[in-house]
């Protein structure tokens, strides 16, 4: 679960909104970090410095978990395992370096991993509208619907390949303007 926490963070990373022009007239933007976080009490503490003084820093993007369930439809043979011979090139200690043969076999048995789906929860925190329209367009031209993420580089690990699916976005965590009280709005995407 670990490893596609990780890949599905990293999907959110490196997004940049325009914060204006600087003194020279150049384009600034600023990075939006992307963390997990779900909505604890907690979490919404630290973030606030161990402060209720503090409003947290804008705009962010935070990533839980939201719910896991069995996948029925991808079960297979939950006793099916499989066999893989892996062969080592051979390495010749005298010039350290491997030569044509054969080196060190192995077999590598893989088991039949239980499909589950993840649903995520993101949150684009924004302090204006500006921010989040164009967090919006950075995020929404990604999905069409589905994104295909790898969670091992390990070239036998039959479950490293997945898919992140978009299903939903709520638009703003505001159902009527309450005035000063709030400066952040929340944006929230479900996949």
């Amino acid at each position: 679960i670990r490893r596609h926490i990780e890949q599905f963070i990293r999907l959110f990373s490196g997004f940049n909104v325009f914060v204006g022009k600087d003194k020279n007239g150049i384009d600034t933007f600023q990075r939006v970090p992307a963390r997990y976080g779900d909505a604890s009490r907690m979490v919404a503490h630290i973030m606030r410095n161990n402060s209720e003084n503090t409003v947290n820093g804008v705009p962010m993007i935070s990533c839980y978990i939201e719910g896991m369930d069995m996948a029925p439809t991808r079960r297979a043979n939950p006793t099916y395992q499989d066999k893989v011979q892996v062969y080592e090139r051979k390495f010749d200690n005298e010039t350290n370096q491997y030569t044509d043969g054969v080196g060190d076999t192995y077999t590598i048995e893989r088991h039949m991993p239980v499909p589950y789906d993840l649903k995520f929860s993101v949150d684009v925190w924004t302090s204006n509208t500006d921010q989040r329209f164009q967090l919006i367009e950075q995020i929404a031209i990604m999905f069409n619907p589905s994104v295909n993420i790898r969670s091992s580089s390990n070239v036998f690990d039959w479950t490293a390949n997945t898919y992140v699916e978009l299903n939903s976005l709520n638009y703003s965590s505001r159902s009527i303007p309450r005035g000063a009280d709030d400066a952040i709005d929340i944006t929230s995407w479900k996949f």
